[in-house]
């Protein structure tokens, strides 16, 4: 079986929490096409969760659900034009260096398909794992956590692969980081991520 390494895409990848840029972007975008019911939809969610009045995984969906139209693939392709700059050369450099000894570049983060998929194309990776589209899936779950995990294992499981290095900057992705493997590589880890990681007595390398 072929070598895998996974990735996590926001603050690995990139250094930047994209689906906020999403948001940002979906809002300014919508506002100048006149799609001012999108934009008051998006203000109405985003409202919601920093009230604490939903989760952040129910805000994602009607997010998504609203936004899903709207951007077209010629719109997705200019968002991300808009957050490839935000790539962090030492994670590519690395994923790079993985590659030519053989290893399988899969991305894996909680972001949404529609435009995960094109950053992992625009980066050459060979797959990824990511949030599907509401309208995709009838038990809708963001792709985090112990579902990243299952989902993750699972796409592996598909392609004939095993997991050897995971590189994630979040506590987030603990129940991967538990999983045995050659090497866990951490990005630019907050001071509450390394407090979880050490409490679970997991083995890492650090990336700054």
């Amino acid at each position: 079986m072929q070598k895998a390494i996974v990735i996590d895409l926001d603050g690995t990848l990139l250094a930047i929490n994209t689906f906020k840029h999403y948001i940002g972007f979906v809002g300014k975008l919508a506002c100048q096409k006149g799609r001012l019911d999108i934009a008051v939809a998006l203000a109405f969610w985003v409202g919601l969760r920093k009230c604490r009045l939903t989760s952040h995984e129910k805000m994602k969906r009607h997010i998504l659900k609203h936004s899903a139209h709207f951007m077209n693939q010629e719109r997705l392709n200019d968002f991300v034009d808009s957050i490839l700059p935000f790539r962090n050369g030492k994670v590519y450099e690395c994923a790079l260096a993985y590659r030519k000894q053989g290893f399988f570049l899969c991305l894996s983060t909680a972001a949404p398909c529609s435009y995960a998929s094109l950053i992992a194309e625009r980066l050459s990776f060979d797959s990824v794992c990511a949030t599907p589209m509401p309208s995709q899936i009838h038990n809708w779950k963001e792709n985090v956590k112990e579902i990243k995990c299952k989902n993750t294992l699972k796409q592996l499981e598909k392609h004939h692969l095993t997991l050897d290095v995971l590189m994630t900057d979040h506590y987030d992705d603990i129940p991967l980081l538990k999983i045995k493997k050659l090497k866990n590589i951490v990005v630019n880890p907050t001071a509450h991520t390394l407090e979880k990681l050490e409490t679970e007595s997991i083995n890492f390398e650090l990336l700054k």
